[in-house]
């Protein structure tokens, strides 16, 4: 696009929604968003055809409404512009969703003035700074929260603990540092939490409270940790997070301590990884409990000891990868069970025998 390198990268289309605080019709909604497409036009790119004067205007690509009015805007990957308005603090808007938008620099603080949101996903641009330390307070309904592959930067709010509605939060791939808010699990209603490629931190019993805080978390189903600081103790309070957790991520971090001995408690897992940190210790017999698990990634560790025959009981099992390990004695009969198994990598351990018939290795 010509000239497009030149532009400002700024925060397009959240900043062009000033009007649906203070549009009294329909047809100042659409003289607002037909002089947008104006702005994204004159920038040398033909977007957004479906936006003109004789289509409805709830009708066209992006636009969601409500008894007439605009209340949702979803526009991915439209690329940047320099428009310069601001939104309303009284703006009827419950989605706003840009994601892969190259957008950058700082989020204007009076997008925070959006109360009524719901659903705020600008994942996968390159926004930065921090988050506004009271988040919690200014978007008290919003379910779905989405800041992840960015550039922020800081702490994570400990307001977010406030918002009862979340069910999602995705802060993943940013420069987020310091502890993880002590008091996460009183988000009851969350179902995704994902937090890794980050440089978080907890090297303490205060810093993996929020761990045990999750247990209130009833309805989780996908904890994603992994790549960021953690270090010490694993907390056995992991063996008490919801039976309906079916993702655990913990891998690429500096954690120590055994694998909780009953880690059989999750018995929704269905994808288990520890995989580069420095767990000892032996593989925990009720590890044969998570009859769902499909992989499980316990490579380059300091697990020793034999490998439970439990194992065998994981009839779902895809995949197991627990290579570079100190694992040693024979590789259970029981393995021939598995019968789903397309994966098996035990190599660089201590182990004798051999494979059981009919498991692939890799």
């Amino acid at each position: 696009m010509p000239g497009m390198s030149f532009l400002p990268r700024t925060i397009f289309t959240m900043i062009a929604i000033a009007f649906w605080g203070q549009a009294h019709c329909n047809g100042d909604e659409v003289g607002t968003l037909l002089a947008f497409k104006a702005e994204l036009t004159g920038h040398g790119t033909v977007v957004l055809p479906s936006w003109n004067a004789s289509t409805g205007l709830c009708n066209w690509e992006g636009v969601g409404c409500s008894s007439g009015h605009v209340v949702a805007l979803t526009l991915p990957s439209y690329g940047p512009t320099a428009a310069s308005l601001r939104p309303s603090e009284t703006s009827r808007l419950r989605v706003l969703a840009l994601k892969e938008n190259n957008l950058s620099g700082v989020l204007p603080h009076s997008l925070y003035n959006l109360s009524l949101l719901k659903d705020f996903e600008v994942q996968e641009n390159m926004l930065s700074g921090t988050i506004a330390a009271d988040i919690g307070d200014r978007f008290p309904s919003i379910e779905i929260l989405s800041f992840a592959n960015n550039q922020f930067s800081g702490s994570i709010p400990a307001s977010l603990s406030n918002i009862s509605s979340l069910t999602m939060l995705g802060l993943h791939a940013n420069s987020f540092s310091g502890y993880v808010p002590h008091d996460l699990g009183r988000l009851q209603g969350l179902i995704y939490l994902s937090l890794n490629d980050n440089k978080l931190e907890a090297n303490d019993t205060h810093g993996w409270e929020f761990m045990t805080s999750l247990s209130n978390c009833s309805q989780l189903q996908f904890l994603v940790l992994r790549k960021n600081s953690y270090s010490g103790q694993l907390p056995s309070s992991i063996e008490n997070l919801s039976s309906t957790l079916q993702a655990l991520y913990l891998g690429d971090n500096r954690i120590s301590g055994v694998i909780p001995s009953n880690i059989g408690n999750l018995v929704g897992l269905k994808t288990l990884e520890m995989a580069n940190t420095s767990v000892p210790g032996v593989i925990p017999e009720s590890i044969g409990q998570l009859r769902n698990l499909v992989e499980l990634g316990i490579y380059n560790t300091s697990l020793s000891g034999l490998i439970p025959s439990s194992l065998g009981n994981l009839t779902s099992l895809n995949r197991l990868y627990a290579y570079y390990n100190n694992l040693e004695g024979p590789v259970p009969t029981s393995f021939g069970k598995l019968n789903n198994l397309d994966v098996l990598d035990l190599s660089t351990n201590q182990l004798n025998g051999s494979i059981p018939r009919g498991v692939k290795t890799f």
